[in-house]
Protein backbone atom coordinates (compact mmCIF):
# COMPACT_ATOMS: atom_id res chain seq x y z
CA UNK A 1 0.00 0.00 0.00
CA UNK A 2 1.30 3.52 -0.89
CA UNK A 3 2.41 5.60 1.30
CA UNK A 4 -0.23 8.38 3.22
CA UNK A 5 1.14 11.63 3.76
CA UNK A 6 -1.19 13.84 5.79
CA UNK A 7 -1.03 17.71 4.72
CA UNK A 8 -2.15 19.81 6.84
CA UNK A 9 -3.72 23.36 6.37
CA UNK A 10 -5.53 25.74 8.12
CA UNK A 11 -7.61 27.89 5.61
CA UNK A 12 -8.48 31.34 7.59
CA UNK A 13 -5.15 31.82 7.58
CA UNK A 14 -4.88 31.68 3.51
CA UNK A 15 -7.78 33.82 3.55
CA UNK A 16 -6.50 36.79 5.92
CA UNK A 17 -3.30 37.21 3.20
CA UNK A 18 -3.34 38.80 -0.19
CA UNK A 19 -3.78 41.63 -2.16
CA UNK A 20 -6.00 41.39 -5.73
CA UNK A 21 -5.79 38.83 -7.90
CA UNK A 22 -6.28 38.70 -11.93
CA UNK A 23 -4.67 35.24 -11.88
CA UNK A 24 -6.25 32.97 -14.60
CA UNK A 25 -6.38 30.25 -12.09
CA UNK A 26 -9.71 31.75 -10.24
CA UNK A 27 -12.91 31.08 -11.94
CA UNK A 28 -16.22 32.84 -10.86
CA UNK A 29 -18.78 30.32 -9.15
CA UNK A 30 -21.98 31.42 -6.86
CA UNK A 31 -20.93 35.14 -6.94
CA UNK A 32 -17.55 33.49 -5.73
CA UNK A 33 -13.77 33.05 -6.99
CA UNK A 34 -12.24 29.48 -7.15
CA UNK A 35 -8.93 29.95 -6.12
CA UNK A 36 -6.55 26.72 -7.42
CA UNK A 37 -4.21 26.13 -4.43
CA UNK A 38 -1.20 26.40 -6.04
CA UNK A 39 -2.11 27.87 -9.32
CA UNK A 40 -1.77 25.45 -12.21
CA UNK A 41 0.87 23.02 -10.69
CA UNK A 42 -2.03 22.43 -8.07
CA UNK A 43 -0.93 21.38 -4.01
CA UNK A 44 1.87 20.43 -3.29
CA UNK A 45 4.16 19.93 -0.08
CA UNK A 46 6.33 21.51 -1.40
CA UNK A 47 4.82 24.57 -2.34
CA UNK A 48 5.36 28.30 -1.56
CA UNK A 49 1.87 28.95 -0.02
CA UNK A 50 2.23 31.65 2.03
CA UNK A 51 3.97 33.58 -1.58
CA UNK A 52 0.52 32.56 -3.85
CA UNK A 53 -1.55 33.55 -0.82
CA UNK A 54 0.23 36.83 -1.33
CA UNK A 55 -1.39 37.38 -4.89
CA UNK A 56 -4.69 36.26 -3.96
CA UNK A 57 -7.89 38.50 -2.69
CA UNK A 58 -10.06 36.53 -0.62
CA UNK A 59 -13.78 36.73 0.48
CA UNK A 60 -16.62 35.01 1.82
CA UNK A 61 -18.08 33.09 -0.80
CA UNK A 62 -14.85 31.70 -2.45
CA UNK A 63 -13.25 28.18 -2.69
CA UNK A 64 -10.23 27.27 -2.43
CA UNK A 65 -10.01 24.11 -4.68
CA UNK A 66 -6.97 21.62 -4.21
CA UNK A 67 -6.01 19.41 -6.94
CA UNK A 68 -3.53 16.66 -5.06
CA UNK A 69 -2.46 12.94 -5.90
CA UNK A 70 -4.83 11.26 -3.49
CA UNK A 71 -3.05 7.99 -3.78
CA UNK A 72 -0.43 9.47 -1.77
CA UNK A 73 -1.85 12.42 0.20
CA UNK A 74 -4.87 14.09 1.80
CA UNK A 75 -5.91 17.02 3.05
CA UNK A 76 -6.94 18.13 6.69
CA UNK A 77 -8.74 21.14 8.02
CA UNK A 78 -6.89 22.35 11.74
CA UNK A 79 -7.96 24.42 13.88
CA UNK A 80 -4.96 27.06 14.75
CA UNK A 81 -4.05 26.00 17.67
CA UNK A 82 -3.28 22.25 15.91
CA UNK A 83 -1.66 23.36 12.99
CA UNK A 84 0.98 25.45 15.13
CA UNK A 85 1.69 22.48 17.27
CA UNK A 86 1.58 19.93 14.33
CA UNK A 87 -1.29 18.18 15.62
CA UNK A 88 -3.75 16.24 13.31
CA UNK A 89 -5.63 13.76 15.98
CA UNK A 90 -8.60 15.93 15.79
CA UNK A 91 -8.86 17.50 12.23
CA UNK A 92 -11.80 19.48 12.06
CA UNK A 93 -12.59 17.92 8.01
CA UNK A 94 -10.70 15.27 6.47
CA UNK A 95 -10.20 15.29 2.88
CA UNK A 96 -9.13 12.62 -0.05
CA UNK A 97 -10.80 12.84 -2.50
CA UNK A 98 -7.66 14.43 -5.08
CA UNK A 99 -9.82 17.26 -6.15
CA UNK A 100 -11.11 18.83 -3.06
CA UNK A 101 -13.30 22.48 -2.83
CA UNK A 102 -13.28 24.33 0.28
CA UNK A 103 -15.83 26.58 0.60
CA UNK A 104 -14.75 29.79 2.46
CA UNK A 105 -18.11 30.39 4.90
CA UNK A 106 -16.62 33.19 7.38
CA UNK A 107 -15.00 36.19 7.99
CA UNK A 108 -11.22 35.49 9.67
Amino acid sequence: MALRNTIMIIFVAMACVGVCSGAASSEAVHGGVVHKVGNSTGWSIFGDYKNWASTKEFHVGDALLFVYAKEYHNLMELNGEDYQSCNAKSPLALYAAGLDSIPLDKPW
